[in-house]
């Protein structure tokens, strides 16, 4: 039914107005929209199922919605998803697909049950371009600088076993006098340290993905500080490690690495005998934090924002690739990491790393479709 205005225009009753709104979106978006029955039977797509999944339209009717999820979202996300519908609640959100070929993409995928109907409007948007992008923009030069580094890293060591070769034999063949085996000691100590450099460089450079199990995060922290336990005692500091006894998922080598520099980090901050670094935890369900602080020399409001920029440096002799190194691990487990520093009172590392990486949806049944 149609109804005219005074000027002539004619006007379309709220129905049909819907109707024509509903097939401009149906065909217009990029995206793949899938009608299904609370059950996750498919009863309708659109045309750009082909595109995103590689099925025709005709072959994926009336197949299960399961067909989209990887095998480990079988026990949780995809029954839980069900149950939402069922439950007439919407979920948005990214999570892992199947294409037709096997290859898992991300999407992102908004789910609207319809509450007086035994329907659910699902709306896919592939989004691994898009994700693909923001890497690169965040990333920036850092690929570059790694590189670089790489490379200079490669050039100098083998120079370097040379010298030190060469600077053996001679001390083997040379009777040095007191002066000069002095020279040949401050040789020696400088290739020492050029070698601790490269080790680190090489760490920094070729970093591991971490490999997530549970672990007791007080336990890392107290290997940590074994670690650095002989230079500690020898400058007298004193170290307190308050961290609850809590398990999460992290890598265990690569956290222990981190405190460990961390622990170093502090430790030469510290210039008198009266050094403390005090090591505790809070949080609540979902991230823990751990806290590093010392009473040392702290760092000005000018080097604050330099101090994870990699081969920045506001110590006399060192390189600024250990505090590059302990964020990038903790980006590595999708934590954060935040400094404050006051010069002469001492300076507080704040870590925040997630307890359980995966989300709720993913981890535990919310109910059975059975009792809905």
């Amino acid at each position: 039914m149609r109804q005219t205005s005074q000027d002539g225009l004619e006007i379309f009753e709220e129905d049909r107005l819907l109707e024509q709104l509903g097939k401009a979106l149906i065909f217009k978006t990029p995206h793949a929209l899938i009608l299904t029955d609370k059950r996750g039977k498919i009863l309708y797509t659109n045309e750009n199922i082909a595109r995103i999944f590689g099925y025709s339209r005709e072959e994926i009717v009336a197949k299960p919605l399961s067909l989209f999820f990887t095998p480990e979202d079988m026990d949780f996300l995809y029954p839980n998803l069900l149950f939402l519908a069922n439950n007439n609640q919407q979920f948005s959100g990214e999570l892992m697909l199947i294409k037709r070929n096997g290859a898992r993409f991300f999407a992102y995928l908004n789910m609207i049950p319809q509450i007086d109907r035994d329907i659910c409007l699902l709306c896919i948007q592939d989004i691994d371009d898009i994700k693909r992008l923001r890497q690169t923009i965040n990333l920036g030069n850092y690929d570059e600088l790694v590189k670089m580094a790489s490379g200079i890293a490669h050039e100098i060591r083998n120079p370097l076993v040379s010298i030190g070769g060469f600077i053996n034999r001679i001390w083997k063949l040379c009777d040095l006098e007191e002066q000069n085996l002095k020279y040949y000691e401050s040789v020696i100590t400088n290739l020492n340290r050029i070698e601790t450099i490269l080790k680190k460089v090489n760490l920094f450079v070729t970093l591991p993905k971490p490999e997530f199990n549970l672990w007791n995060i007080r336990e890392i922290v107290e290997n940590a500080i074994e670690s650095k336990r002989e230079e500690i005692s020898k400058k007298g500091i004193k170290v307190y490690n308050l961290v609850d006894e809590k398990r999460l998922y992290c890598d265990y080598q690569l956290l222990k690495t981190c405190f460990s520099m961390l622990i170093q980090n502090s430790a030469d901050a510290i210039d008198h005998d009266q050094g403390e670094i005090r090591i505790w935890s809070d949080g609540d369900d979902n991230f823990l934090k751990v806290f590093v602080s010392d009473n040392g020399r702290g760092i000005t409001a000018n080097d604050l924002p330099y101090i994870f920029v990699p081969f920045f440096s506001t110590k006399a002799h060192g390189i600024g690739i250990d505090l590059p190194i302990v964020k990038k691990v903790i980006q590595g487990h999708n934590g954060l990491i935040k400094v404050s520093s006051t010069p002469n009172q001492g300076t507080l590392f704040e870590i925040s790393l997630p307890i359980e990486r995966r989300r709720r949806i993913r981890r535990e049944l919310f109910g059975s479709l059975d009792s809905v």
